[in-house]
């Protein structure tokens, strides 16, 4: 193990071991999207995401990583399909740094996965993602303000044309 590597193990303590089927069973999960990253790895030059899962229900509890190779033609086509599934618009992406930003705008949508195991290897499937809340513009209390507002013009404007005649009309 790397230096690095050991510094991020023990950093990342918090993490369910994606590498052990018993920290991270097979089965059904709903889950929000809290986080990622995309690159290319040093070791081997192929480029790829890694999405991070906070479990809402499914065969345990806590938090893991999902790695998604982008290195092979396969990789790409069924790790690509994974990744649109949570939400990846793949228009928009011309290199990993836009896709390592679309990854974390994703932060909070949740999704419906699965996860199984073949010969040791971690396999996510996504059945659906519905992105996070928008955060409204609008203040809790300034729509009400603002028909006030709306109301108090409406009546100037009502008590000024009232005013005016036939003769008084600029036209």
């Amino acid at each position: 193990m790397s230096f690095g590597d050991a510094v991020r193990k023990a950093m990342d303590t918090g993490l369910l071991d994606n590498k052990d089927p018993e920290q991270v069973p097979a089965g059904r999960y709903s889950v929000r999207l809290a986080g990622g990253r995309a690159g290319v790895a040093k070791s081997n030059d192929k480029e790829y995401a890694v999405v991070v899962f906070e479990i809402l229900s499914g065969p345990t509890e806590g938090t893991f990583e999902g790695y998604f190779g982008l290195g092979s033609p396969m990789q790409m086509d069924i790790n690509g399909n994974a990744l649109a599934g949570l939400g990846v618009n793949w228009t928009e992406v011309a290199g990993t740094n836009d896709l390592d930003k679309q990854i974390n705008e994703l932060n909070g949508t949740t999704a419906d996965i699965s996860v199984a195991w073949n010969n040791g290897f971690l396999n996510i499937n996504v059945h659906g993602s519905r992105p996070a809340e928008p955060v409204s513009d609008i203040p809790a209390n300034g729509y009400t303000q603002g028909m006030e507002d709306a109301r108090k013009q409406q009546a100037d404007f009502a008590a000024q044309a009232a005013t005016q005649t036939d003769d008084t009309l600029p036209f």
